[in-house]
Order: structure tokens, then sequence, then C-alpha cells
């Protein structure tokens, strides 16, 4: 292979991924899974809200810090191994719908445009 090539080469092989990335969607929030004594506590198994970044899509839809993530799409939501199955099926613009546990008290349908990375 001529020199000439092969930063060409590199070039292609490192840009496949990087443009990759740019359709997978975001939903702006940090999520954890209960504790025991949590979900015990509330009544629920979910995945509990840590951070919502602040403009991002979660914000938009009106997740907020503290609030329990019990469903997304048809799923019930207890990992966040299945909650990125459910994302990974999802494109930036995709709307997701959530079963949301109100840090309030409350259960609550939220709509999430997703935004992307």
């Amino acid at each position: 292979m001529p020199r000439a090539l092969f930063p060409l080469l590199l070039l292609l092989l490192f840009a496949t991924p990087l443009t990759a990335q740019d359709d997978q969607p975001w939903l702006g929030a940090k999520l954890a899974v209960l504790d025991a004594a949590e979900a015990k506590k509330l009544g629920v198994s979910g995945l509990k809200v840590e951070r919502v970044d602040a403009g991002g899509p979660a914000a938009q839809a009106g997740l907020e810090v503290g609030d329990v993530v019990l469903s997304a799409g048809e799923a019930t939501i207890t990992t966040i191994e299945g909650f990125r199955e459910v994302l990974g099926k999802k494109r930036p613009g995709d709307m997701l719908s959530l079963g949301v546990r109100k840090a309030s008290g409350g259960n609550e349908p939220l709509l999430v445009t997703l935004g992307s990375t």
C-alpha cells in the first residue's frame, strides 16, 4: 500500500464510528436503580432520576430529580440495561413515553422528544 493512502485509510476507519454517534438518542438525565430500601418505602421499582440536564429533553418534558421512571414505551423498567435497550431502538426526534412516579407523589405519564448526543 502506498504511504500516501495510509492516512486516508485511518481517517475512514475512525470517521465511521464518529458519524454513527450522531444518531444516538439523548434523554438528558442521569438514572440509577432504586436501592431495595427505597423501593420498599415507595412501593415501586424503577430508575431514580439523579440529575436532569437544564434545557435537555427530560427537563422540557417535566422530569425532575427524585422522580422514578417506572416504564418506557411499553416496557416496565427496573434496570439500566432495560432502559438502554428501549432507548437503543429510538432515534433523535423520536418521542418516548415514560411512566413516572413523581417525587411529589402520584404517577404521571410524560412524553419526551429525544435529542441527539
